[in-house]
């Protein structure tokens, strides 16, 4: 929904991406290859829009399976944040 629907027109979604917080990312993993590729390319295209219409949302993601969730985010998304566990 967010590569195909939102991001490509996203003048029509200014008021949300101009007023976006939070993106959470549940059940957070090793994305790999071609599909990892991807999910990071949108991540940060998202922030780039958001960047663009005045906003600077928080990543946040969750996972109960991962052992280096911090480093997982800031591969996928280019953020560093802190993480608590």
């Amino acid at each position: 929904m967010l590569h195909v629907g939102m991001l490509p027109g996203h003048a029509n979604w200014a008021d949300f991406f101009g007023n976006l917080a939070y993106v959470v990312i549940d059940e957070l993993h090793s994305y790999r290859g071609v599909f990892g590729g991807h999910v990071a390319n949108t991540l940060r295209r998202l922030r780039r829009i958001c960047r663009h219409y005045g906003s600077v949302p928080q990543f946040i993601g969750t996972s109960a399976t991962i052992g280096n969730p911090e480093e997982l985010m800031h591969r996928l998304t280019g953020v560093h944040g802190v993480v608590y566990r």
